[in-house]
């Protein structure tokens, strides 16, 4: 579930939550609290909806890769099935299609470590981002902590 989907939950949370008060009042302002909640969601970082995108980007890569080195797999097979029934050149194509393979398999290596790596880092930077949100939400909810708390006392 993603920060969207999680207020969007908050938000039939608090519409199937109302306790009223003398039949016309609620604990809260629920108008109010969900205009708040509706200025989140805006307020979100564009990295959020980016890293759902990278998560797909990644897949799809990696999907590519895959399909790609088996295609050179099946191309370095065909070749060398070829090669093998030219009897005087089947140590030499025994070793390119040996190299091909290193070389597809160095290949998708590299590209799933680049990958990774970048995802880590928009990851990592993601973390941050919800760490400063997260801290946000804890000062607003303190704020309306004291001030439910001082209406309480008058």
């Amino acid at each position: 579930m993603n920060v969207i989907d999680l207020i969007s939950s908050m938000e039939d949370v608090v519409l199937e939550g109302q306790i009223p008060l003398f039949k016309s009042k609620s604990i809260i302002n629920i108008d109010e609290f969900l205009d708040m909640l509706d200025e989140m969601k805006k307020l979100l970082p564009q990295e959020l909806q980016a890293a759902n995108h990278l998560r797909s980007e990644k897949n799809k890569l990696i999907i590519e890769a895959q399909q790609e080195a088996q295609t050179l797999m099946e191309d370095v097979a065909r070749e060398a099935d070829r090669l093998v029934m030219e009897n005087d050149i089947t140590q030499g194509a025994y070793m390119k299609s040996k190299q091909i393979m290193n070389e597809t398999q160095a290949e998708m290596d590299e590209l799933k470590q680049g990958t990774y790596e970048y995802l880590i880092g928009k990851m990592d930077e993601l973390s941050e981002q919800i760490l400063k949100i997260n801290e946000e939400i804890n000062s607003s909810k303190q704020e309306l902590k004291e001030y439910f708390s001082a209406e309480d006392e008058q």
